[in-house]
Formats: structure tokens, sequence, C-alpha cells
């Protein structure tokens, strides 16, 4: 701890930035973390309670890091990627039921693997949505 203090504040504001940037994103993949989409994922359900009128889905297909690259090419920017467990999950915003399938069909072909759809507008609140998330996680 001490060693710490002995830095220069630039050299402490650069790890400080380090470390805040490895709770956001996970550094190996590029994706955002676990802790970070669900903190998300709570903002953007009272945006929805608030409002009615936004679209949110939600896409979890199991793991491929092998595959994340060529996946974030076919997301718009808007769209949120994140790894969650042995799964990522995608946040697609303003996106009805045939983009959805549209996108989830893309990148089943990308994966070779099946994804599931969470239609995050029919549920009560985040931890329904979490225990949605970890059921579909359970299937793979």
């Amino acid at each position: 701890m001490n060693k710490l203090l002995e830095l220069p504040k630039e050299k402490l504001v650069e790890i400080i930035e380090k470390l805040y940037a490895n709770l956001v994103k996970e550094p190996k993949y590029d994706i955002y973390s676990k802790s970070f989409f669900i903190e998300f994922l709570k903002q953007m359900l009272e945006v929805y309670k608030r409002y009615k009128n936004i679209k949110l889905v939600l896409l979890v297909f199991k793991f491929d890091e092998t595959k994340i690259v060529e996946i974030k090419k076919h997301l718009r920017k808007s769209d949120l990627i994140a790894k969650y467990d042995n799964a990522f999950v995608i946040l697609l915003s303003e996106t009805g039921n045939f983009g959805a399938y549209k996108v989830k069909n893309k990148l089943e072909k990308i994966l070779g693997v099946k994804g599931e759809i969470i239609d995050i507008n029919i549920k009560e609140g985040v931890k329904e949505v979490l225990k949605d998330i970890e059921n579909k996680i359970k299937l793979y």
C-alpha cells in the first residue's frame, strides 16, 4: 500500500483507469463484463418502465471466444455484448421480434450453435431477466 502512495499522480491515475476498464470490460475479449451488463440492464429496465415504448431483446449464446471478433462485425454499435459465465449475451435495443430473429439466425450461422431469445419487455424486473438468462445458460 505504501508503495502505491509513493507513485506519481499520473501513474496512480493510469492504474485506476486500467482497474476501472477491467471492471467494465473483459480485457481478454474486449467485450463487456457480467457486472457491467447487469448494471446496464438495470438502467435500461428503468428506462423501459418509464417510457414503455422502447423495445429490448436479449440474445444468449454459448460462449465461443474464437468468434467474438466476427460476431462484433455483425452487431450495431448500439448493441451491447457481454460475457456472462460460460455464455455471452447481446442486448438489442429498438429491435422488434423480426429483427431479433434475423440477428439470432445470422449469429447461429456464424457460431454453429443455437441461441436463445429473451423478450425483456415482458419481464417483471432485473431479477427475473437474470434468472431467465441463467436458466438458458444451463441448457448448454
